[in-house]
């Protein structure tokens, strides 16, 4: 009900406008997953907690995912949503980081960064499928089982085995 001259009063262009509603739709997600890898007491289940929340909170925000995907984005729009990404990833690789100098790791696990870039993107996959096709996307929960049989379980001594 505001004509687009009174929006560009509040918005310098549809970039400006673009990015506020990015940010306030995600942001509250990123304080969520920032809670969650804060706590340190059990490392696998800090990633699979995260990784629920993730996908879970993303599928909350299935419309505006689906808007960023199903368009070309300006650079500046792609380069915040590349931010939050890489962000997030190096929340996962910190904690393999940890996960490793603590002894966690069972031996089959990649080297800690590269730990937490599989497992992201891995996640990230899960998303962008789910974004593009929700209709052929087994239940968030199922994902999430996925994922931690894939690539949590297996890299941990003590779950892993």
């Amino acid at each position: 009900g505001v004509s687009k001259g009174t929006l560009y009063n509040y918005f310098r262009d549809k970039d400006a406008l673009v990015l506020e509603v990015v940010d306030s739709g995600f942001q509250p997600l990123l304080d969520e997953l920032d809670r969650v890898f804060a706590d340190r007491s059990d490392i696998p289940g800090v990633l699979i907690e995260a990784t629920r929340v993730l996908l879970h909170g993303i599928e909350q925000r299935r419309e505006l995912g689906q808007v960023l995907c199903g368009q070309e984005l300006s650079p500046v729009v792609t380069a915040r949503l590349r931010e939050r990404f890489l962000r997030v990833m190096g929340l996962y690789k910190t904690v393999f980081t940890e996960a490793s100098e603590q002894g966690l790791l069972s031996a089959g696990c990649p080297a800690p960064e590269a730990a937490g870039r599989i497992a992201m993107l891995g996640v990230h996959g899960v998303i962008d499928e789910r974004m593009r096709y929700p209709e052929d996307c087994p239940s968030v929960e199922d994902e999430l089982t996925l994922i931690e049989r894939m690539l949590i379980h297996p890299w941990f001594k003590e779950i892993g085995q």
